[in-house]
């Protein structure tokens, strides 16, 4: 339910590939040389089918990405392998998740005719973690909850380190051509790991450009006659307003079985919304701080550090819909 707005920079970009590159260097030269050319007649057998099928404004989109590539990282032609590594690279990094969406089933077709034999992406992304390229994924994309359920961090923890589970948005053995690719990457939460299949048709991307933008998280009183502000809980539902395709996402993913678990929380910051709605007792807590705070520092003070960035905690994007909704 959280979009990631993270586009790496160049520098960023370079430093991703590098990462892969070693990743990839577990395999054999020949085998991955001849994986790599395999992959190059992929991608232009890409651009060939989205020519002929008309989409010239598609067709160019691609186009400009690998010659904008090609013009900022020259260097990364042939330091690998020596082979055409620019298009293999545009798989790793370029290739954002607009448009990945808008070729999936031709890349699909492609994926399952042409590159199925090979083991090597699979092998490559088996070593993400213990050349930490996880926790560096999660570092650059900044978000520490899962973006799917927006309930659980996204940091695991095993004996030896801390690390991170990734999400294949497009799963990695119909959709080769993605394996490797930043932003097909999720950071998510095991449990929604665990719960998202590799049919994906009902799922948004977090990467999407209006991902989530319409789901709305509100509550609704179940019997309004006698509201009691401090005893909420049984007496309340929590609603998901938004888009047909993103309840599906929803009921995919099984969110409101789990939000109804957090209906203390939901009460908790509806008292506390009442309070601060209440004049005389917003002016009386900044009294009692004794410090005059900015209204937005304020609110920072009374309902959390990251009451604008709900990306950064447990249910903040709860927090957030509800001060929009109910803040006076």
């Amino acid at each position: 339910m959280l979009k990631i707005t993270k586009r790496l920079n160049n520098t960023q970009e370079e430093a991703y590939i590098e990462m892969v590159a070693q990743c990839m260097k577990r395999k054999s030269l020949s085998e991955t040389e001849q994986f790599l050319c395999d992959f190059s007649m992929c991608i232009f057998t890409v651009l060939r089918k989205i020519k002929k099928s008309g989409n010239v404004i598609l067709y160019n989109q691609v186009l400009d990405y690998m010659k904008d590539w090609k013009y900022r990282h020259p260097s990364f032609e042939v330091n690998i392998y020596k082979t055409k590594m620019c298009y293999w690279q545009m798989a790793w990094i370029l290739m954002p998740q607009e448009i990945m969406r808008a070729i999936h089933v031709v890349v699909k077709d492609i994926c399952e005719t042409s590159m199925k034999k090979h083991t090597c992406w699979k092998l490559s992304y088996n070593s993400f973690s213990s050349k930490d390229v996880n926790n560096w994924i999660i570092d650059v994309v900044d978000n520490k909850v899962c973006p799917y359920c927006n309930l659980s961090f996204v940091y695991n923890r095993t004996a030896y380190k801390t690390t991170a589970e990734l999400d294949h948005f497009y799963n990695k053995s119909t959709y080769p051509l993605f394996a490797l690719n930043f932003y097909n990457l999720i950071p998510v939460c095991h449990s929604c790991n665990h719960i998202k299949t590799d049919e994906n048709k009902d799922m948004i991307s977090p990467y999407d450009k209006n991902a989530y933008d319409d789901i709305k998280i509100k509550y609704e009183l179940i019997n309004d006659t006698h509201v009691d502000y401090l005893d909420l809980e049984d007496n309340m539902e929590i609603i998901f307003d938004g888009s047909l395709l993103s309840k599906e996402h929803l009921n995919v993913m099984h969110i409101k079985e789990a939000y109804d678990k957090h209906k203390d929380y939901a009460e908790e910051l509806i008292q506390k919304i009442n309070i601060y709605n209440n004049s005389s007792a917003r002016k009386l807590i900044q009294d009692g701080i004794g410090i005059a705070f900015p209204t937005t520092e304020f609110e920072k003070v009374y309902f959390g550090k990251y009451r604008y960035q709900p990306e950064k905690r447990i249910l903040g994007k709860m927090t957030h819909d509800f001060l929009k909704e109910y803040l006076k």
